[in-house]
């Protein structure tokens, strides 16, 4: 009869484990780092256009808000 609690208790996790199994959702905001990633796109092409030297500077802008606005990172 003891056996039969066992079963249907919740597992006793650490306290660090406890949040892993908890499903929420977070408000993402994406279209800030859309309108980052335009702003950055035409800096880099007015730079290319420019032949500003040091338009490599702005890749980083570029990518990283790429990223951020596709929800992979």
């Amino acid at each position: 009869m003891a056996l039969d609690n066992v079963f249907f208790q919740e597992p006793s996790l650490p306290y660090f484990c406890k949040n892993l199994f908890a499903m929420e959702q977070t408000k993402k905001y994406r279209g800030i780092w859309w309108l980052v990633f335009l702003a950055s796109t035409a800096a880099l092409i007015f730079a290319i256009y420019s032949h500003w030297e040091w338009l490599t500077l702005i890749l980083p802008f570029q990518t990283t808000s790429f990223v951020k606005a596709m929800d992979i990172m």
